[in-house]
């Protein structure tokens, strides 16, 4: 068996939280070691000495955005899971986390009105290779997912096609010639799928069409 210590990091700017999260995981976890920072300057240097296995990552901290944290941690070598941790339930700020280019890195996201045994419910499941989503965040998750399914099937053969191929990392010349096509014709393609989907840029629509394509 393997008793590697599964490392987490914990990155919230209340030391009561990050204090009290890795006593409950420690006391609750087996094999599990936990550190924590305060701001997103400290986690960035713990990034650059190892790498986590999950990191906990409020949305919110004095120095930053946990989002773009995020995507700073998915750009790097690093490959362990995340789990959005904040205090928000609002719609529209969750809409903004389902709508961003890193909610497909995320393995869960929890409010921070969940319970204790949610938070540690949410973790063992990242840490058994699944995600978990609260109520909150799964709901509107469902609702987006229906509505981009919606959108989806409007869309043209065409139309289509040229989002298959974006996705395969094809740039618009070589979807062009792919397909005997003007590259003028496929950036209006790409433009009309900008604007179905509404993405703001090709990373984002692919993101938001896995599952879908």
């Amino acid at each position: 068996m393997d008793n590697k210590p599964y490392s987490i990091l914990i990155i919230d700017d209340h030391p009561l939280v990050t204090d009290g999260m890795a006593k409950l995981i420690a006391a609750h976890l087996e094999h599990s070691r936990c550190l924590s920072a305060n701001n997103l300057a400290t986690a960035r240097r713990l990034c650059e000495r190892q790498a986590f296995d999950l990191y906990i990552v409020d949305l919110e901290m004095p120095d930053g955005n946990g989002l773009e944290f995020v995507q700073r941690i998915r750009q790097s070598t690093h490959s362990g899971h995340i789990l959005l941790y904040t205090m928000h339930e609002e719609p529209w700020i969750i809409n903004g986390i389902l709508q961003s280019s890193s909610y497909a890195f995320l393995s869960g996201a929890l409010s921070k009105h969940a319970d204790l045994e949610e938070l540690l419910a949410a973790i063992r499941a990242i840490q058994s290779g699944k995600t978990y989503f609260g109520q909150v965040f799964k709901a509107l998750a469902d609702k987006e997912a229906q509505n981009l399914a919606s959108c989806f099937q409007v869309l043209s053969m065409r139309e289509k096609e040229v989002l298959c191929l974006l996705a395969k990392g094809l740039s618009s010349s070589a979807i062009a010639e792919r397909m005997c096509l003007s590259v003028n014709t496929i950036q209006t393609y790409r433009k009309r799928l900008f604007e179905k989907m509404e993405a703001k840029n090709v990373v984002e629509l692919v993101n938001k069409c896995q599952g879908l394509i």
